[in-house]
C-alpha cells in the first residue's frame, strides 16, 4: 500500500505505476469513489497539436466512466502549450460526467505546476522543484520490487532484437529449424503430428519457466517460433498465459521476442502483449504490440490487443482462457484439414485462415 498525500507523492509514484519515467505523456490515475484507491492508471502520448486534444480527452474520460472512477488525478509531462489543452479538455469533460479531478499537474524539467491550486505560496508561477526518484513513495515502491525504467525507450530496449553473437547463433538455429520442419512434413508429419509437436513445445517452454526459471536454448526458441505460425498452436499458447500466470508468461515471451528471428516475431510479441496486459503493464503491452505490427501490420491478434489498450479495457473484463476449449474449437472447425493453419512468415510456411482473431 502506497499512500499519496501530495503532488510530489503522485509524481514519485507515476513512474512505478507505468513502468518508466514518462515524457510527452498524459497520465490519469482513476480512483475508487468509496476507498480512494487507484482503480487503474492510463498513460497516453501527448497529441501532436491542440486540435487533437479533444479526442484524447474524450477517450480518457470514457475510460474513467466505464470503470466507475469517482475521482482522478491527472499529470501531463511536457511543455505547457502541448499539455494544457489536454488537461483543460479532460477537466471539462470529467466535470460534465460527475468525475472529480483531485489534482491536475504539469511536470517538466524537474518542476511541476498545478492547474487546480491557485495559491502562489504553495504553487509559484515558476513551478515547484521535485525529484521523482528521491521521494518516500519511490523508496517504498522500489523496496517492494517495483521497477521504473528511465524512459519508454529504455523499456523498448528491454524487448529489442538481440544483436551480435546471439543474433548470429539464432540465424543458424532458425535455418536448422526450418530444415527440420521441411523434413518433418516430407516424412508424413501431417496436421495431427505437427499440432502435437507444437503443443508439446509450448507446454515445455511454459513449464521450464514456471518450475525453474530456466531459459530455452537457441534451437528451442527457433523451433517454437516456427510452431507459433500455426494459429492453433499460438492460441493454445495464448490460453496458457492464464494457466501458468502472467509473470511466467512475461519471462518466457520477452526472452523469445528478443531472440526469435524477425520473420517469426509477430506471434510471440502478441503473446507478450497479452501477458503484459493481463499483468496490468500497459506500457510493455503497447511496445509488444508495436513489435508485432512492425513485423506484420495485419497480424490480427496484435491489432485486437492494441484496440483493447487504446480503449482502456481492464484485464478483468476477459475471463480466463482455457487451452482445452481452444483445442476443441479448432478440432470442431477443421475436421477435414490435412495441414495445420499457419501464418505466412517471411520464410516458408503455408497459409491458412485465422479463426480466432
Amino acid at each position: 500500500m502506497i499512500r499519496l498525500k501530495s503532488p510530489v507523492d503522485v509524481l514519485g509514484a507515476v513512474p512505478y505505476l507505468v513502468g518508466y519515467h514518462p515524457e510527452d505523456s498524459v497520465v490519469m490515475l482513476a480512483l475508487d469513489p468509496a476507498s480512494g484507491r487507484d482503480v487503474f492508471t492510463m498513460r497516453a502520448d501527448l497529441p501532436p497539436s491542440a486540435a487533437h486534444a479533444g479526442a484524447l480527452a474524450a477517450s480518457l474520460t470514457a475510460a474513467a466512466v466505464r470503470e466507475g472512477a469517482g475521482a482522478v488525478v491527472l499529470v501531463g509531462y511536457g511543455p505547457g502549450p502541448r499539455v494544457t489543452p489536454v488537461i483543460d479538455g479532460l477537466r471539462s469533460r470529467l466535470r460534465a460526467v460527475g468525475v472529480s479531478v483531485v489534482d491536475a499537474l504539469r511536470a517538466e524539467g524537474g518542476r511541476f505546476w498545478s492547474y487546480v491550486c491557485g495559491s502562489a505560496h504553495c504553487c509559484p508561477p515558476q513551478g515547484t522543484p521535485y525529484d521523482a526518484g528521491a521521494t518516500r513513495v519511490a523508496a517504498t515502491a522500489a523496496s517492494a520490487g517495483m521497477v521504473a525504467l528511465p524512459s519508454r525507450a529504455a523499456l523498448a530496449r528491454s524487448i529489442a532484437p538481440a544483436v551480435g553473437a546471439v543474433r548470429q547463433r539464432m540465424r543458424v538455429a532458425t535455418g536448422r529449424a526450418e530444415r527440420r520442419l521441411v523434413r518433418f512434413t516430407a516424412t508424413g508429419g501431417g496436421a495431427g503430428r505437427l499440432t502435437a509437436e507444437g503443443d508439446a513445445s509450448v507446454r515445455s517452454a511454459y513449464r521450464r519457466h514456471a518450475e525453474s526459471g530456466g531459459w530455452l536454448d537457441d534451437h528451442e526458441v527457433a523451433w517454437l517460433g516456427l510452431m507459433l505460425t500455426s494459429f492453433r498452436v499460438r492460441d493454445v499458447a495464448w490460453a496458457n498465459v492464464d494457466v501458468f500466470g502472467p509473470p511466467v508468461a512475461l519471462r518466457l515471451w520477452a526472452d523469445v521476442v528478443r531472440r526469435v528471428d524477425g520473420a517469426y516475431v509477430a506471434a510471440p510479441a502478441s503473446l507478450l502483449a497479452f501477458a503484459a496486459w493481463r499483468a496490468g503493464d500497459g506500457g510493455l503491452a503497447g511496445l509488444a504490440v508495436d513489435r508485432a505490427l512492425t513485423a506484420d501490420p495485419e497480424y490480427s491478434m496484435a491489432k485486437l490487443i492494441g484496440e483493447m489498450l487504446t480503449a482502456g479495457v481492464p484485464p478483468r473484463d476477459l475471463a480466463p482462457l482455457d487451452p482445452k476449449s481452444v483445442a476443441e474449437h479448432y478440432e470442431a472447425r477443421r475436421p477435414h484439414r490435412t495441414a495445420p493453419p499457419m501464418r505466412k512468415a517471411t520464410r516458408d510456411v503455408s497459409r491458412g485462415q485465422d479463426a480466432t482473431g
